[in-house]
């Protein structure tokens, strides 16, 4: 590979007296290394090298900086939905509602995952708790890992997304630090290759983190504390670009920790795994290649970087899109699941009518839901996608006292638009009478939400 020597070395020069800029310095530097941080960024940085690290920046460290707070615009905490518009005013009416109980709830930023777990926390504090807490959605790949190799009860997969009832993992009673990657080899779907490689490994003390997609491994490093990383091992690294160029190290892998006596063995193993780190008990993000430091940088300023930006959608009509719909069923419980876009109210209460139809009681019922995203440089217009199908589950949970939990947000390159995949477990027991499908039926297409609640509880 052939590689600018000069940005290379630039790469690795300080910023002679960047902790002494005043803002005409910071312009000047933002424009000279193409940096896309605000004005705000720069000064926290400066003021964060002068007091805490006191010395200032190399220009990879700013590289790295810029290219992380890049990433985080992509996911979909970092945008707050700040004074909507409707077009509808039944959404104004919904959303007004969200808000309300958004602000009983807690101070949290109003970004779509808050705003997807509103009702659910909201039925909990008024005492209507989810009745299977072990219900969780994602990826498969991340449900596989999340239960260690566990088989789950009951599972459900729909397209690209998955629901799964289990126990949850026992934790390890092993002291687990080292931070290893473990790679699909492509014979068999990823997802099995982790459900077979935790399940074989259960007794070593490893501890399953996440799965990263797009993101890649980066913005989860920052949750375990302080890491060194040797990147010795990747191909990704370029010296002209410096640590920026790892950010897409991890992609589609699954992230763990083990005990370092558990190295050992997976080595002789050969499992397809790179143990690239160690946490190291600081609050320090450290990066070695070859024995050389790459990087060093506190995850309090990395973390104190995230952005955070008012985003003011306009939300349209509803456009209803089913894709995918499923049934699963047990001896006691009952599994649904509908992937949509463009809103879900029609799609949820028939997915419900079904349910009930054949057995499922909803008087002891979870929801969960995992909204699937495009990335979101365009952030008012993908929240303005996002937001029909947000409310229509937010009035369906409410309307319904439907008790939820573990609710997931996934960024996906490959999305044109926003979908939502929203999964329900219930008790199962007999069937409803044969005049059932049609009172529901009538009801939801009128949206006479008390004739549907007294169809679902008839004895409250």
């Amino acid at each position: 590979m052939n590689y600018d020597a000069y940005e290379a070395e630039k790469s690795r020069q300080t910023v002679c007296n960047f902790c002494l800029f005043d803002t005409n310095a910071l312009a000047a530097l933002k424009s000279d290394l193409s940096l896309s941080l605000s004005p705000e960024a720069l000064l926290l940085c400066r003021d964060h090298f002068r007091i805490w690290e006191r010395r200032d920046p190399t220009v990879g460290d700013l590289r790295f900086i810029n290219a992380l707070a890049s990433l985080w615009q992509d996911l979909p905490d970092t945008a707050v939905v700040d004074c909507p518009t409707f077009e509808a005013s039944e959404d104004a009416r919904v959303f007004a509602d969200v808000t309300r109980k958004a602000e009983s709830l807690s101070p949290a930023p109003h970004h779509l995952p808050f705003l997807m777990g509103v009702a659910g926390q909201y039925l909990s504090r008024c005492g209507m708790m989810p009745h299977h807490k072990n219900l969780r959605c994602g990826h498969p790949t991340e449900l596989a890992a999340l239960y260690g190799g566990n088989t789950p009860s009951l599972s459900l997969e729909l397209d690209g997304t998955a629901a799964m009832l289990n126990a949850e993992r026992t934790p390890s009673p092993f002291s687990a630090k080292a931070v290893c990657l473990l790679f699909p080899t492509g014979n068999v779907p990823f997802a099995d290759e982790v459900a077979q490689f935790f399940a074989s490994h259960r007794a070593m003390g490893l501890t399953p983190v996440v799965a990263p997609l797009d993101e890649g491994l980066f913005p989860h490093l920052l949750k375990l504390g302080g890491v060194s990383l040797n990147v010795s091992f990747f191909a990704d690294y370029r010296p002209d670009v410096g640590a920026a160029s790892l950010l897409p190290i991890g992609q589609n892998t699954v992230l763990f920790l083990a005990p370092e006596i558990a190295l050992t063995q997976l080595f002789a193993e050969r499992v397809p795994f790179v143990c690239c780190g160690m946490q190291n008990g600081t609050e320090w993000l450290q990066i070695y290649r070859n024995g050389e430091l790459l990087l060093s940088l506190s995850a309090r300023l990395l973390r104190a970087l995230r952005p955070c930006r008012c985003v003011h959608p306009t939300v349209g009509t509803h456009n209803e899109k089913a894709l995918a719909r499923a049934l699963r069923a047990s001896n006691d419980t009952a599994l649904g699941g509908i992937t949509i876009a463009g809103g879900c109210e029609q799609a949820l209460l028939s997915l419900i009518g079904e349910m009930a139809e054949r057995g499922a009681d909803l008087s002891h019922a979870t929801a969960t839901a995992a909204l699937e995203l495009p990335p979101m440089q365009n952030a008012d217009a993908v929240i303005s996608e996002a937001m029909p199908l947000v409310l229509d589950y937010h009035r369906i949970l409410s309307e319904l006292a439907l008790p939820a939990c573990h609710h997931r947000q996934i960024v996906r390159k490959d999305l044109s638009e926003p979908r939502l995949s929203v999964f329900v477990a219930a008790k199962q027991q007999t069937g409803r009478d044969a005049d059932f499908a049609m009172k529901w039926h009538s009801a939801a297409a009128a949206r006479d939400f008390a004739a549907l609640r007294a169809l679902l509880y008839p004895s409250i």
